[in-house]
């Protein structure tokens, strides 16, 4: 979601000669204008177009690999790390222990994915720990054991913006929680049959269709009853899918192992290797002009206007975000930042 219109002044120079080493998984835009930057080892930076401001484990993160940024309802920052969560409220850090509710019961796999929902709770998912959700007083942890898919390994978390639903990717299926339990989808019970596979990334159409991007099993598509199924039978490049985007233009466009797919309604169009100039798409932003940019892996980052593909060039891109002002922000591998306007 873009944030508001942020101030610049002298904003490259700094920021991307500071930031030029680090790994940058995790990029966040603030409502007023603030820029987060979650490093892979150096912790989060923010930025608030005059001072770029390191905050790191000796300041109360839970850890220094920042995995996920999200902002809540009442203005707090989450960060997922590798050791936990921590929330920041605008002036100090709450890292969250076992005496708030908080506990992986399997070491090192910390917190992937922050999510917050229309309730005020804020969600998150530890892959080997399941997923957790906290009330604003403590966190309640649910796994299989609750009810929470067949497996305790959870990949993914979007929480609906309206109507309290928090649907979740696992490794073998999905499942939606509404505030009385949970509703699962798999291979093996009431799911469509054909297995899941992980589910890498899920968003919702215009239309209120959500789409389940998997790992080697295509895309499914859910309208509240049935599952449709979208894989390279019906134009997909590839079967694996690691990103996906809701363009201003209406259409959908899904990263893949190998290429990237635009559906518009039910016609899936994809793009080879060779038209996209690489490989795997891992992340996925829309310009201000309404172009798509597809940040790849090894090759860097492409550019679609509508017509043609036009490669850019660089090395590995680890995430994007877009800025008030239409910016987009590329956390572009060993380069550091890179701004597209």
């Amino acid at each position: 979601v873009p944030c508001a219109k942020m101030r610049r002044a002298a904003i490259e120079h700094e920021v991307q000669s500071k930031l030029a080493n680090e790994s940058i998984p995790a990029i966040h835009c603030e409502p007023n204008g603030d820029l987060w930057f979650g490093t892979r080892r150096s912790g989060a930076f923010r930025y608030d177009g005059a001072t770029l401001t390191r905050f790191g484990a000796t300041n109360g993160l839970s850890g220094d690999h920042i995995r996920s940024i999200r902002r809540t309802s009442d203005g707090s920052i989450w960060f997922g790390t590798d050791k936990g969560p921590s929330r920041y409220d605008g002036k100090s850090f709450k890292t969250f222990q076992s005496e708030d509710g908080f506990w992986l019961p399997y070491s090192g796999t910390g917190v992937n994915q922050v999510d917050a929902a229309p309730d005020g709770s804020v969600w998150l998912v530890a892959f080997d720990s399941g997923a957790y959700r906290y009330d604003g007083t403590t966190f309640h942890r649910f796994s299989s054991s609750d009810g929470l898919g067949i497996h305790r390994r959870v990949s993914s978390v979007w929480c609906a913006p309206e109507g309290g639903q928090v649907w979740f990717g696992t490794v073998q299926g999905v499942s939606r929680y509404a505030g009385q339990g949970y509703l699962n989808y798999t291979a093996d019970a009431n799911g469509p049959g054909f297995g899941f596979g992980v589910i890498t990334s899920i968003c919702r159409d215009g239309k209120g269709l959500l789409y389940f991007a998997t790992d080697r099993r295509g895309v499914w598509r859910h309208d509240e009853k049935t599952f449709a199924h979208l894989t390279m039978a019906d134009g997909l490049p590839n079967n694996t899918v690691y990103s996906a985007l809701l363009s201003s233009r209406k259409g959908l466009w899904f990263g893949l192992e190998i290429g990237a797919a635009k559906l518009d309604g039910t016609n899936v169009t994809g793009f080879t290797r060779d038209e996209i100039s690489g490989l795997t798409v891992v992340s996925l932003a829309e310009a201000k002009s309404g172009e798509i940019l597809l940040g790849r892996r090894f090759t860097s980052l492409s550019r679609w206007d509508g017509e043609r593909f036009t490669w850019m060039g660089g090395q590995t891109v680890t995430s994007m975000s877009r800025d008030g002002e239409g910016a987009v922000w590329i956390a572009n591998g060993p380069q550091g930042l890179g701004r597209y306007d």
